[in-house]
């Protein structure tokens, strides 16, 4: 789907939400697309063929608006249906507690936000030979900072594909 939009000249980035529910690390890749209509990134899902709305504005939501506010007041939409459950998302709805906005195909700097009121990271993951969080990363990822709780103000000062 990136590389579908960046061929009709629409901007999209790579999102990469973690979870630390299990013995392993887990994650879950989709995109944030910047809606030029509404000059804002949304959370557009192609696995689930979803999208994410505020219940309170209808506005659609960011990958970072998902992982640092409250997912109790956060849908996810598609075609047939509106619901976590209802679209086969439970699964994943325990991995919007960390994300990584992927910027090495794009060539911009990459960096990993987390919720810690959400994610533990000092947790160690036996399935991943008892490492913490940053390890796996790092292993995973290469050199990225991991960046706590600063949340929405530090994820819209990140650089995006187009700048």
């Amino acid at each position: 789907m990136n590389t579908i939009l960046e061929r009709v000249q629409i901007q999209s980035r790579l999102v990469h939400i973690f979870s630390d529910e299990r013995t392993f690390l887990s994650n879950h890749t989709f995109l944030d697309v910047f809606n030029s209509d509404t000059q804002r990134w949304e959370a557009q899902d192609p696995d689930f063929n979803v999208y994410y709305v505020d219940d309170l504005d209808g506005r659609r939501l960011s990958s970072a608006h998902l992982v640092f506010t409250d997912l109790s007041r956060a849908t996810p939409i598609s075609v047939g249906s509106s619901g976590w459950t209802e679209n086969g998302l439970d699964p994943i709805r325990d991995h919007f507690e960390a994300l990584m906005y992927d910027g090495r195909r794009d060539g911009i700097d990459t960096a990993v936000l987390v919720n810690t009121r959400r994610f533990d990271l000092g947790r160690r993951f036996p399935g991943e030979a008892d490492r913490v969080f940053e390890a796996i990363v790092r292993t995973r990822y290469g050199d990225l900072p991991v960046i706590a709780n600063e949340g929405l103000d530090r994820a819209q000062r990140l650089p995006h594909p187009a700048e």
